[in-house]
């Protein structure tokens, strides 16, 4: 179904949301487009480009298993998709800086450079359209995106 019609359905739904909410549930939406762009441009997989945000978001790595439970797939799974990652270079598996006992994966440089080269496109035409926005409006859209993100986290919380 076309974007369109999913929001007009929705609109059926959820009448007394406001126009502000609307076009950030466009925003959501469009997010899976924006992903799949991403896992085109790398040349991988849509669960590697998902594991390389998971990564890449995680402070100090994380061991297989514990990606494969994030991914929602079997450790098995996990672990073929982490020698996929490591075999193209986005991935190195390295000793945990506390227990050295446990092997974690983190990403390596070339991949967040390689990520933000995918990315570079869409930044670049957000960045223009906030150069457009006067140091006012600029603020303003800041916070309400902080605080945005900060509802988000709370409704995403385990």
């Amino acid at each position: 179904m076309p974007y369109d019609d999913v929001e007009a359905a929705e609109r059926r739904d959820s009448p007394d949301l406001s126009e502000v909410s609307w076009a950030l549930r466009e925003v959501n939406r469009l997010s899976g487009a924006v992903d799949d762009a991403v896992t085109r441009r790398l040349g991988v997989g849509h669960n590697e480009t998902l594991a390389l945000d998971i990564l890449m978001q995680s402070p100090v790595g994380m061991g297989p298993v514990e990606l494969g439970n994030h991914l929602g797939i079997r450790s098995a799974s996990a672990t073929a998709l982490v020698d996929r990652l490591e075999a193209s270079g986005h991935v190195r598996r390295v000793r945990h800086p506390t227990d050295r006992r446990r092997l974690i994966v983190e990403t390596t440089d070339s991949a967040r450079r390689d990520v933000l080269a995918a990315l570079a496109p869409l930044l670049a035409d957000v960045d223009a359209i906030a150069d457009g926005l006067s140091s006012e409006e600029a603020a303003v859209v800041i916070g309400y995106l902080r605080a945005v993100a900060g509802a988000m986290r709370r409704f995403s919380a385990p």
